[in-house]
This record gives structure tokens, C-alpha cells and sequence, in this order.
């Protein structure tokens, strides 16, 4: 298992949020249970992760101007599932 995995297990257990890293900046990510329930209703990746990012992070990670490589990583970090 990743570290990426046991984080968002831990995370999900203890209902604590995680902080991930990606390409030098941080990122706080809430607890699943503590995800807005507009997540439940979107309708594709790029919509989730702005989702569970919210406001203030969303416009940080776009800042970057990722690529959908970049994009494919990031998500897989947000959401502890690398591969998948």
C-alpha cells in the first residue's frame, strides 16, 4: 500500500483531514465524510477534485497550469487512490 493510500485510509478512520504534496505546494484534503455533498452529484474527475479542493485551492492548483497528465496525478493523490 502507498503512502498516499495509508494517508487517505488513516484519514477516513479518524476523520481527519490530510495534507498531500504535489509538485511543491500543499494541499489540505478534507475527510471523505467531510467532502461538500455536491460531490456525490458530479458528473466527472475534474469536477470532484475542484469539489474537495473548494475555493481557495482549486485557483491554487490551476495556477500552475497543469497539464491532464499533471491533472491524472493530482487527482490520484486528492483522492488516495494512485492507479486507479
Amino acid at each position: 500500500m502507498s503512502a498516499e493510500n495509508v494517508a487517505a485510509a488513516e484519514s477516513e478512520a479518524t476523520e481527519e483531514p490530510r495534507v498531500i504534496e504535489h509538485k511543491g505546494a500543499e494541499y489540505t484534503i478534507p475527510a471523505p465524510l467531510d467532502f461538500p455533498l455536491e460531490v456525490v452529484y458530479a458528473e466527472n474527475e475534474v469536477e470532484i477534485v475542484r469539489l474537495i479542493l473548494g475555493e481557495v485551492q482549486w485557483p491554487k492548483y490551476l495556477a500552475t497550469k497543469p497539464s491532464i497528465r499533471d491533472f491524472q496525478e493530482f487527482s490520484e493523490k486528492v483522492n488516495g487512490t494512485p492507479g486507479n
